[in-house]
C-alpha cells in the first residue's frame, strides 16, 4: 500500500451506532478534521413532541488527514471501523462534495422543518385506532391545530377529525427552507 502525504478527505466507516464516539475521538487527534453531518427534525413520540438528531449518513463520517502520518491513528480511533478503500487504495472524497455538505448544514446539523399540510395531501395516521392508515386531507381546522381527513373505512370514504399530533407530517426540503429564511 502506498499513500500520499497530502491531506485529503476520506470516508470513515464507524462501528454501528458509534458515529458520535468516533467523531469525538478523531477530533482529539492533531492534524485531523472531521465532518459529521447530522439531521435534526421535530417528531411526535408517545410522550409528546420532541426533537430528534440523527446522523445524515448512518455509520459514516468524513475525515481529512494525511494518510502517511495519520492512517493508523484514524483507523484505531475509538468507534472507528475502517477508512473506505478500493482494494489497497484509499478513496479520497472530492473537496467540493464535503464543502457542499458543510454549507448545507451549519454546525454540521441540517434542520428539517415540518411542511404545512394542504387539502389533497395524503398522510399517515400515527396515533389512535386508525394508526398506520393513510388518509387524504380534506381541510385544516383553523385555530385548534386539527385536521379533517377522508379515510377509507370498509370501502367507504368517511370524514374524521384528528389532532395534528396524531398524523405524520412531511418534512420540507432544507434548501427551500433556507432560502425562505434568507440564508
Amino acid at each position: 500500500m502506498t499513500f500520499s502525504d497530502q491531506p485529503a478527505w476520506y470516508c470513515l466507516k464507524t462501528q454501528p451506532k458509534r458515529e458520535r464516539t468516533a467523531a469525538m475521538s478523531l477530533r482529539a487527534i492533531d492534524g485531523v478534521e472531521v465532518l459529521f453531518p447530522q439531521v435534526r427534525y421535530p417528531r411526535q413520540g408517545t410522550r409528546g413532541k420532541s426533537t430528534a438528531t440523527e446522523p445524515l449518513f448512518p455509520n459514516y463520517l468524513f475525515v481529512r488527514f494525511q494518510p502517511l502520518s495519520h492512517l493508523k491513528a484514524v483507523g484505531y480511533a475509538r468507534g472507528a471501523a475502517y477508512v473506505v478503500s478500493r482494494g489497497s487504495e484509499l478513496v479520497p472524497v472530492p473537496d467540493r462534495i464535503v464543502d457542499e455538505l458543510a454549507s448545507l448544514a451549519p454546525a454540521s446539523i441540517l434542520e428539517l422543518p415540518l411542511q404545512t399540510l394542504q387539502a389533497g395531501d395524503n398522510i399517515r395516521i400515527i396515533a389512535g385506532i386508525f394508526s398506520g392508515s393513510s388518509a387524504d386531507v380534506v381541510k385544516l381546522v383553523p385555530g385548534v391545530e386539527r385536521v379533517r381527513l377522508l379515510l377509507d373505512i370498509l370501502g367507504r370514504g368517511q370524514e374524521i377529525e384528528l389532532s395534528l399530533d396524531e398524523v405524520e407530517r412531511p418534512y420540507g426540503h432544507p434548501l427551500r427552507y433556507a432560502s425562505s429564511q434568507g440564508f
